[in-house]
């Protein structure tokens, strides 16, 4: 046998083995082949239902520190709205304080009587005994205490608790109070 004859059978068959790659990966691709999803998979792949508001402890607590005259279920849904509008359409991972100011209806969402208390948790340890602290030495008896103390029961007594949308690992707003 000679070069050309064997050079070109060789050519032949890997011309031959690509046009066969080709149609078997067309014929499996075909909806033919194809199967419905499960439930629990197409309930996934389903945009998220917004729950209802009436009794949902996690838009009361986004709404907690609004102005005494506001709702604060209403006030944690415009708060959840707003961060998703900013992420959609602005490109923003946050909600801004301008949005806290107009939606909360106060210019410093941080409580007055909380006073000189600095204290974070996530950065500080012992965070509790300082707080406890605190609030032993400062007596804590203004309206708006008792108006969040109120809140707090309010948000307790609810039923539900669960969150709409897809908010990201990084971002930037806070969580809940």
């Amino acid at each position: 046998m000679n070069i050309p004859t064997l050079f070109r059978r060789v050519a032949i068959t890997f011309v031959l083995l690509c046009v066969a790659f080709i149609l078997t990966a067309a014929l499996v691709n075909l909806s033919v082949f194809d199967q419905d999803l499960r439930p629990e998979v197409n309930s996934i792949l389903q945009p998220p239902q917004i729950p209802p508001h009436k009794n949902n402890a996690y838009t009361a607590i986004w709404g907690i520190h609004a102005a005494a005259d506001k709702d604060i279920i209403d006030t944690g849904v415009r708060l959840v709205e707003r961060y998703h509008h900013n992420r959609e359409y602005q490109g923003l991972d946050a909600l801004t304080a301008e949005d806290y100011t107009e939606i909360l209806g106060t210019n410093n969402p941080r409580e007055e009587w909380l006073g000189n208390l600095n204290c974070s948790a996530r950065t500080q340890l012992d965070c509790i005994s300082i707080t406890r602290t605190y609030l032993e030495s400062t007596p804590v008896t203004s309206q708006r205490v008792q108006l969040l103390l109120d809140r707090h029961q309010h948000i307790l007594q609810m039923s539900n608790f669960s969150n709409w949308g897809n908010s990201s690992y990084t971002a930037t707003y806070p969580l809940p109070p």
